[in-house]
């Protein structure tokens, strides 16, 4: 299959082939649709990330068709559609997973970063956005309501400016939200289906995942940029 392969920091993705193993058990083979082009993506190439197993491919946005099954009883099956997000595996043992809270994690895996992730064909899977600009936090501060909160869920955000006090106070808060966890996600789906929401997006072939990330590092984006795969 074909992938947009990040060979070594700061390079270009390079168009490559790609054996992909076959599912271990519990994992699900993932024909790729679509996958969204996110700011994490650029961390990711510019080496802002720790240890990245180079090579890798990026992506973590994903949305697909179940083609096969490792050998464990599962929730899905073969033509299932499915999406495939940024926490990839949790361990299920460690205190936070214990208490619910695998989104913490102390040995979690993540799609498109220390797996392989969307820009790509196929991948292997487990079966509020806000800009990561550091300047728009008292600018929303501002926006809010007392007793409201700015949620932060970039991975990688810029610096936070002084501001002053009187945007704080009034009970306002200012949080972080680390990774969410699958059932954020299927609560979530299950919302923006009832709201009936609607995605501006801007389609670039899988080929053109260079140019799209171009487009996203310049602010020239309308929307959010999605990788198609050929034949779809």
């Amino acid at each position: 299959m074909h992938a947009m392969r990040l060979l070594a920091r700061g390079e270009q993705l390079k168009l490559s082939e790609l054996r992909l193993p076959p599912p271990a058990p519990g994992e699900l083979l993932v024909r790729v649709e679509a996958c969204g082009v996110c700011r994490t993506d650029l961390h990711l190439i510019d080496g802002e990330l720790p240890d990245i197993p180079y090579p890798v491919t990026p992506g973590h946005e994903i949305v697909g068709v179940v083609i096969g099954a490792g050998a464990a009883e599962m929730r899905f099956a073969i033509g299932d559609r499915v999406g495939v997000p940024w926490l990839a595996w949790t361990c299920g043992e460690c205190p936070y997973c214990l208490a619910g809270q695998e989104n913490l994690c102390i040995r979690a895996r993540f799609t498109g970063y220390s797996r392989d992730g969307g820009y790509a064909q196929q991948v292997l899977a487990a079966a509020i956005l806000f800009a990561p600009v550091g300047a728009l936090i008292p600018t929303a501060l501002a926006a809010v309501r007392p007793g409201g909160r700015v949620v932060c869920a970039g991975i990688h955000m810029s610096d936070v400016p002084g501001f002053p006090y009187r945007l704080l106070w009034g009970e306002r808060s200012v949080a972080s939200v680390a990774n969410l966890t699958r059932a954020d996600g299927e609560e979530f789906l299950r919302l923006a289906t009832r709201l009936g929401l609607a995605a501006t997006v801007e389609r670039f072939a899988l080929e053109d995942a260079n140019r799209a990330l171009e487009r996203l590092r310049s602010g020239a984006l309308k929307g959010a940029a999605v990788l198609e795969m050929p034949g779809n």
